[in-house]
């Protein structure tokens, strides 16, 4: 069915999937979260997110609708573009896929639409960051893992060998139980 091997972290889960949220940003890693979803999930209907940051404090005081901020048409532009892509890597495998594009926060804001949006997952790529990047840049993988009270695959780029433990999927289920990411 799929070149993946999803190792179970030890949570098992049995419920039927209807919707699935893949949140996407051009990353190699979210490209290899779409690709798993329309592989894994070819028959539930999937919805590729992009969520878009606006400049916060400073810029915020000075507009009054989203609009209104400097480079709000190119970071649209650049959303849709990159849903056009979601749509014919979808489109070659014979899917047909929802897109959508908002700004916000992304962690925050790809949990709000899966809880708002009826959603039974989220796949989402991870950029395997560790050390002071990962304090620095954060996790968005991580903190999706944490909020969201759906359950959420986290897949990893292919060519991340920097831990041969960890495996390439992990799946965690629905709450109350939880499960680390590595």
């Amino acid at each position: 069915m799929n070149d993946y091997e999803i190792e179970s972290t030890g949570v098992q889960i049995n419920h039927e999937v209807g919707k699935t949220l893949v949140p996407i940003d051009g990353s190699p890693e979210s490209d290899e979260a779409l690709k798993f979803a329309l592989e894994t999930f070819p028959e539930t209907e999937i919805t590729a997110l992009h969520v878009f940051r606006l400049p916060e404090g400073y810029w915020a005081a000075f507009v009054k609708s989203e609009e209104q901020f400097p480079q709000y048409k190119s970071l649209v532009s650049d959303a849709e573009d990159l849903l056009k892509v979601a749509r014919q890597k979808a489109s070659e495998r014979g899917i047909e896929i929802d897109t959508m594009a908002t700004s916000g926060k992304p962690a925050q804001t790809i949990v709000e639409q899966a809880v708002n949006g009826g959603f039974d997952q989220i796949v989402i790529g991870s950029h395997g960051r560790r050390g002071l990047a990962r304090l620095v840049y954060g996790s968005v993988s991580e903190s999706v893992v944490r909020r969201s009270p759906t359950s959420v695959i986290i897949v990893r780029h292919a060519g991340d060998t920097r831990d041969s433990e960890t495996p390439p999927a992990i799946t965690t289920s629905n709450r109350p139980e939880r499960v680390q990411c590595p």
